[in-house]
């Protein structure tokens, strides 16, 4: 039985209901109405890093900025860079923490060759950040770079994904990377082949293609990789996927590895040597959103096939599980057609939610049972959404940001758990 927890709010202070409690952090308003497409493609625009809350935005003019609240509920608001390019869809930043407090933000060069990629100047501050240039140890390896995520993985050491390549020809691999802060150097997890450093790539006519990448540290370090392909060219559908792949890189080692332990032999990885999770060969249809850990060590996955498994349309949304063997699927609760996104906290506690993001759902179980939770939102409907993945890793408290592009608002929201 799914029991159904609402988390209320009066004005901005929170009232807990169930041993459940909704907390509005802040929010950004001064946005441009209609911008919905300047905040898509890019998950991690918020995170959390010593009590302090950082979100990364485009403003009116299209620069890119970043708001924070300290730990002590001060808010602040800082400019990275720009203008950039009018170009929807491929312009939003994403932010990172290292582990010596310094701020990385990035995005907004879909129109580059280069990265631009910028350091904070110092620990926590947003008054001032420094462009990292090609030669620099602080630029990140690879050129042609779109489409950049951030993570953090146990020990503090901060990550970034990238989509690597050019369209003509057609040579587009998926990258990952690893920031050392002690020594200010990017290390990655790919070979290089050519200009890029691909983790993950398909030779013509079978390619890497799309941005979806998604990344999950597990309590051992383990580096758990998810990401979609379209192998079967450009037609019918340019933009979906026909395979959702998976491999796991364990701490301090070189070797990726399938679900099963095998080893994933060779770089970079394909739909040939790392572990498959669906594939659609007739659509291609399949949208991934997320990756998790369950309490058992066991991967959990998050992704979407177009069509849905049901007559009615529903099932589209679909979590499945590695249950040693194979990939299961999970029941979840239907009030919702289309769980997005997924994450896991530092025990295993998996969160998502459903379009629109008033309805979350959490489940302590590895996905046997859910809970149901309600944001209250100020405005209707949020058009995207980005996690807080540090934060719900490190206290299990679900963060995220919700973007609202008729009015031109970001809300940060926190879902937490108070002590009965």
């Amino acid at each position: 039985m799914t029991a159904i927890l609402a988390c209320l709010v009066i004005g901005w202070t929170p009232v807990a209901a169930d041993g459940l409690v909704c907390v509005k952090e802040m929010e950004i308003a001064d946005l441009p109405p209609g911008g919905t497409a300047f905040f898509a493609n890019a998950e991690t625009k918020i995170t959390t890093a010593d009590g302090a809350i950082y979100c990364a935005y485009l403003d009116a003019e299209r620069n890119v900025r970043v708001r924070k609240k300290s730990a002590d509920g001060e808010i602040s608001d800082g400019f990275v860079h720009g203008p950039v390019a009018n170009d929807p869809y491929h312009m939003a930043p994403v932010i990172g923490v290292d582990g010596a407090g310094h701020i990385h933000i990035t995005g907004g060069m879909h129109d580059s060759q280069e990265w631009r990629y910028f350091i904070s100047t110092e620990p926590g501050k947003i008054d001032a950040f420094e462009r990292q240039e090609p030669g620099s140890n602080q630029y990140p390896p690879g050129e042609f770079v779109t489409y950049p995520e951030f993570t953090t993985d146990r020990k503090g050491y901060l990550y970034v994904s990238s989509r690597q390549g050019t369209k003509n020809p057609m040579l587009l691999g998926g990258s990952v990377a690893r920031y050392d802060h002690e020594t200010k150097t990017w290390t990655s997890l790919g070979a290089k082949v050519g200009r890029w450093h691909w983790v993950v790539h398909h030779a013509e006519p079978h390619y890497y293609q799309r941005w979806f990448m998604r990344m999950h540290f597990d309590a051992g370090n383990t580096l758990h990789l998810a990401w979609k392909v379209n192998a079967v060219g450009l037609a019918p559908n340019f933009g979906d996927g026909s395979h959702i792949m998976y491999a796991a890189l364990p701490d301090g080692e070189t070797t990726w590895r399938r679900a099963d332990g095998a080893e994933a032999v060779g770089l970079p990885l394909t739909i040939g040597n790392a572990s498959l999770v669906v594939q659609d060969l007739d659509g291609p249809e399949l949208v991934l959103y997320g990756i998790g850990v369950a309490p058992d060590g066991r991967p959990a996955i998050n992704f979407r096939d177009a069509r849905g498994q049901q007559a009615e349309g529903k099932d589209k949304g679909r979590i499945v599980k590695w249950d040693g063997e194979a990939w299961r699927q999970l029941e979840f609760p239907r009030e919702v057609v289309i769980p997005t996104l997924l994450m896991a906290d530092g025990g295993g506690t998996l969160f998502t939610h459903g379009p629109g993001g008033y309805v979350v759902y959490l489940s302590e179980d590895g996905g046997e049972t859910w809970e149901v939770t309600q944001i209250p939102y100020d405005r209707e409907y949020a058009d995207y959404h980005s996690f807080d993945y540090r934060h719900f890793v490190e206290t299990g408290e679900a963060r995220l940001a919700a973007f609202f592009g008729d009015e031109g608002a970001i809300e940060v929201w926190t879902v937490r758990r108070v002590e009965e």
